[in-house]
């Protein structure tokens, strides 16, 4: 009879299995859900226009599709949706334009003094003369003409003068208290910004309403009639917002470049902002920043109203934008949307992988048995708690987080926005200075392991087979003395025996008869490098010097006895009984060479900074030069490629197992 087999016990547990596949669905379902909020909050910000600039210094609208611009040569010129179709040069500088009411006349002011007032056609309806330059023209919906105008710069000679009717004599001027770098009018009040950070509303009788300060000089000032409040950017890249009498709302600093256009937009209470180098700032009521844009890599000379919910984007030069401030506030939303997104899959991961290991019937029973074990010595798991707490807080939550970073535009210039692989691809094919780098950092770590496995280990074989234990003892101290003396001081001795007139190199060059091979051996980008990695000489490293110490003195000297009895010299003793032994050592030192030179930039940055050029770059020292311009994701992506490659140099590195060798050697 054949012997039936008792039935084997289940793999899973069918419970388990039910509820790993509800996760299953949960987490497909939640994932679904963001991805829909995502992409509806996540609209273009940004669309290009026909339309192109160039040296547009000033831009004005005279209704939806007609604008008027002055240039920074200028000229004077007729827009029609950015298409120039009237121009007119002009004899002075053009220090500002305004719109009359109605839109069928505009105001320019003069760097001569001249105030005059121009139809569609450019035909001159009146004019005005002030003291100085003009720096300020702006016209009320009465038709009232307020004029900045002044002598020099930093100086208290600048007025404000109003005119009742443009082309006549003003009915006052009023001195400023120092230079005026902003104006604009809002009902029957102008208001006006300087340069010690004075912000100043006056009235049409000449009567100053109010006066308040801002932190910084100001740059730019814009009346906001829609909700009584005024926006003003000051010379150290802050905004304020102030209400009609002058109170400050809020202050804040989008970024680290002036801003030098100020826009609003009512339909969505969007607070708009762009600075000189083309980076675009959305903010809502309370001053916090929504989010940014890049709308190019130059000044922005207008944010120009276009009905609808949208801004027209004009650069100084190049290609118009047209900005929808909603989608603006639609990509802070988007990334909040995204951070969330990213907790709940971590967390969804999170309880998938319990329901997993409950599911699995053996992993389950392996979980309780580590369990128990951890339950019967549960005092020592509290007494290493916190040093795995404290390791967690400070080693591998920085990790996780740059991780994260990198996949974000993080900087303090902008607000942060999920940006994928971005600054990976970037990195990989625009970044010159990644790929110089790298060549470099292949030349160190190279030259690196020479350095590590060879004279370190050639003075360990030295002192170890002195005869004398005192001799051992002295010689040991005598190589193990100079590590007290701090690294940045040997650099810096260095930089001085480099140095191309007093330097010792060049003194010895020139001593023995070869001063034609002098040169600036920090200063040529030929010899640069060679000197950092020369630096040091004659390279024995004090930490490798013990670790092939400490690793000979551990080889059991009847190896040494039998070698001898089998004839072997001093080279095969080394060769087939020191070098296979000291594996261990030579895979420790190696890990550390190459992370140090992957990691390391410290010595290269007191050296050279990186130069001359980039003779001497390495991805660290981009990694570094980048986080100090506070591009926070563009370095944490340098910063994970450069963990990947210590990473996988570790895997190689630490493949073998020393038990291996000693087998092999037996």
């Amino acid at each position: 009879m054949v012997p039936i087999p008792a039935a084997a016990s289940p793999r899973f547990y069918s419970r388990g299995l039910q509820v790993l596949i509800g996760v299953l669905a949960l987490a497909l379902l939640v994932n679904v859900f963001f991805f829909v909020l995502v992409r509806t909050a996540d609209e273009e910000a940004l669309t290009p226009l026909a339309a192109s600039s160039e040296q547009m210094a000033i831009v004005v609208p005279l209704d939806e599709r007609t604008m008027v611009a002055g240039t920074v040569d200028d000229r004077l010129m007729l827009l029609e949706e950015g298409a120039p179709v009237r121009e007119l040069q002009l004899d002075a500088v053009i220090g500002s334009i305004d719109i009359a009411p109605g839109g069928d006349a505009f105001y320019v002011g003069l760097g001569d003094g001249s105030v005059i007032a121009f139809d569609r056609q450019f035909q001159v309806l009146n004019e005005a003369k002030v003291a100085g330059r003009v720096v300020g023209v702006r016209a009320n919906d009465r038709d009232e003409l307020f004029v900045a105008h002044g002598v020099a710069i930093r100086t208290d000679r600048f007025y404000i003068s109003y005119f009742p009717t443009p082309g006549v004599e003003p009915a006052f001027t009023n001195k400023a208290e120092f230079t005026i770098y902003g104006l604009d009018v809002a009902d029957d009040a102008a208001y006006y910004g300087t340069g010690n950070a004075r912000v100043v509303a006056i009235g049409a009788d000449g009567e100053t309403r109010w006066r308040t300060m801002v932190p910084f000089p100001v740059i730019r000032l814009k009346a906001l009639p829609e909700v009584g409040q005024l926006l003003v950017s000051d010379e150290n890249g802050g905004l304020t917002l102030l209400d009609a009498q002058g109170r400050t709302y809020w202050h804040v600093i989008p970024t680290e470049f002036r801003l030098q256009s100020l826009g609003f937009d009512p339909s969505t209470g969007t607070y708009l902002a762009a600075d000189i180098q083309g980076t675009l700032v959305a903010l809502d009521a309370a001053g916090n920043i929504l989010s940014t844009a890049e709308a190019g890599e130059g000044r922005i000379t207008a944010l120009v109203p276009a009905g609808g919910g949208r801004l027209t984007v004009v650069p100084q030069d190049g290609p118009w934008l047209s900005l929808n401030a909603g989608a603006m506030r639609g990509v802070g939303l988007a990334e909040q949307f995204r951070f969330r997104w990213i907790i709940a899959d971590l967390g969804l991961l999170f309880i998938l992988l319990i329901v997993l290991v409950r599911t699995v019937e053996r992993w389950w029973t392996a979980l309780c048995s580590l369990g128990e074990r951890m339950r019967r010595a549960y005092i020592f798991y509290l007494f290493i708690a916190p040093s795995l707490l404290l390791v967690l807080l400070f080693s591998y939550y920085p990790a996780a987080l740059a991780f994260y970073t990198s996949f974000t535009n993080m900087s303090l210039r902008r607000v942060t926005e999920f940006i994928g692989v971005t600054n990976y691809v970037t990195i990989f094919t625009e970044d010159f200075y990644f790929r110089v780098g790298f060549i470099n950092l292949l030349i160190i770590a190279v030259t690196g392991v020479i350095k590590t496995v060879t004279v370190p280990l050639f003075v360990a074989e030295l002192i170890y087979w002195l005869r004398s234990s005192k001799l051992r003892y002295l010689f040991r101290t005598l190589y193990v003395f100079p590590a007290v003396v701090p690294g940045l001081v040997t650099i810096l001795l260095w930089r001085m025996i480099y140095d191309p007139n007093i330097g010792l190199l060049n003194l010895i060059l020139s001593a023995v008869g070869l001063s034609h091979l002098q040169t600036a051996w920090l200063g040529n980008e030929n010899t640069a490098l060679w000197a950092i990695i020369g630096a040091g000489f004659p390279y024995v490293e004090i930490f490798a010097l013990l670790i092939y110490l400490g690793g000979l003195m551990d080889i059991n000297p009847e190896l040494y006895d039998a070698a001898h009895i089998d004839g072997a010299n001093w080279w095969s003793r080394f060769w087939r009984v020191d070098v296979p032994l000291l594996e261990a050592q030579f895979r420790l030192l190696l890990f550390f060479t190459f992370a140090g030179s992957i990691a390391g930039f410290a010595n290269i940055w007191i050296f050279t900074r990186g130069g001359p050029g980039y003779a001497t770059y390495t991805p660290a020292l981009e990694m570094y030069r980048q986080l100090i311009d506070t591009e926070y994701g563009y370095s944490s992506a340098i910063g994970v490629i450069l963990f990947i490659m210590s990473f996988i140099a570790t895997v190689v590195i630490l493949r073998y197992r020393r038990d291996e060798t000693i087998e092999r050697v037996a």
